[in-house]
């Protein structure tokens, strides 16, 4: 079914917004006050969901993407503007989550970090495949995989060996004895383009996907453990260490559920402890580390984020909390569990994903 649109607003999750007789349809790729048809794919009550068709009516703000997969591929939701307009949308989309979808009264000024460049960031990337469509690329808006021989995003090491993959379908070999559909996921370690096949996310030790980026978080971080002045620091969904590598902390209890074979941790005191944090016995097994109460608190969980996030600070009673973010969704609903206890002091968005409608935010509490 198709129907004319007019665009008011971009949502948090870089959509337009169009409201038509009393429904509300969700656009990818459309821009405030842009008027044109789309076509629904998909309704829920009063909620439909639509990919355009035609535009009518164009946006100031449009610009014609650089990349030549956007309009097929689902990989990025900003391409269809400038950068410095992204960051924007973004800003605003940290706004709304906190204040209309949150409820939070009020927010300290957002430093926004934005990029050097939109492209050549990615020493991560994951394709899918499906071998008996002979198809590997991403996954595009229709949930078909898209080809993408030439993203921009990945830095060249792994665009290199994303051309190579296509070279006479090659990647057929090293899916040759997996099941039809799967994922390849190439990474850089040791300066050198590591592949896996159908492993879990991140299988040989989790790193940040854009090291420029995440050396504006470390500048961050080490601000932040200049003016802590805790003994310890706990440090959940820890990884290798990546947060708390510049502590001053004498202890730093690092403490995540991979296993220990793939931690290189980077600061002598840092001791890495194997749990899975969203155990129902985790307290108990926290509590056997010998962790002392009123001490800092870092967080950098997965996209789910902690929703038991006030037994922890129940138990372990940290006077400030530190949490990093790719989902500020599951954060803002963290934080607001614990905003009677926690002043929110700054909040910062880091741009590790240009181009795409994920990005970082870090956020910093003090007890009150």
């Amino acid at each position: 079914m198709k129907k004319n649109f007019k665009i008011e607003h971009l949502d948090s999750l870089a959509q337009g917004v169009s409201k038509i007789n009393a429904e509300i349809v969700f656009i990818p790729r459309t821009l405030p006050n842009e008027e044109g048809i789309c076509e629904i794919t998909g309704s829920k009550g009063r909620v439909s969901f639509a990919k355009l068709t035609h535009l009518e009516k164009h946006s100031d703000l449009r610009t014609k993407p650089e990349c030549r997969h956007y309009e097929k591929c689902g990989g990025c939701d900003y391409l269809h503007t400038n950068y410095q307009t992204e960051i924007e949308f973004k800003k605003s989309a940290l706004k709304e989550i906190f204040i209309r979808s949150h409820r939070f009264e009020s927010l300290p000024p957002i430093t926004c970090l934005s990029a050097s460049s939109r492209y050549q960031y990615r020493n991560r990337v994951q394709l899918h495949y499906d071998k008996k469509a002979k198809k590997l690329g991403f996954k595009s808006t229709d949930n078909k995989i898209t080809e993408i021989q030439d993203c921009l995003l990945p830095i060249d090491k792994i665009s290199q060996e994303i051309k190579s993959l296509y070279t006479d379908n090659s990647w057929l070999k090293n899916v040759k004895s997996q099941r039809n559909k799967g994922h390849i996921e190439l990474y850089l370690k040791d300066e050198k383009v590591q592949t896996t096949v159908n492993a879990h996310y991140s299988s040989g030790g989790f790193t940040q996907v854009n090291k420029e980026m995440n050396e504006k978080l470390q500048e961050i971080l080490s601000d932040y453990f200049q003016k802590t002045d805790s003994e310890s620091i706990i440090d959940l969904f820890g990884g290798a260490g990546n947060i708390t590598k510049h502590s001053k902390a004498d202890k730093v209890f690092v403490i995540d559920s991979t296993d220990s074979k793939y931690i290189k941790l980077q600061n002598p005191s840092q001791k890495y402890f194997q749990i899975n944090l969203y155990d129902k016995d985790v307290i108990n097994k926290l509590q056997e580390l010998g962790i002392q109460k009123n001490q800092s608190l870092v967080l950098d969980p997965p996209r789910s984020g902690l929703k038991d996030i006030d037994a922890f600070t129940q138990e372990l009673e940290p006077k400030s909390i530190l949490y990093v973010s790719c989902n500020p969704q599951t954060l803002a609903r963290d934080i607001k569990k614990v905003d009677d206890s926690y002043k929110l002091e700054k909040l910062y968005l880091i741009d590790f994903f240009p181009g795409t409608k994920h990005f970082e935010t870090v956020a910093i509490m003090n007890r009150r």
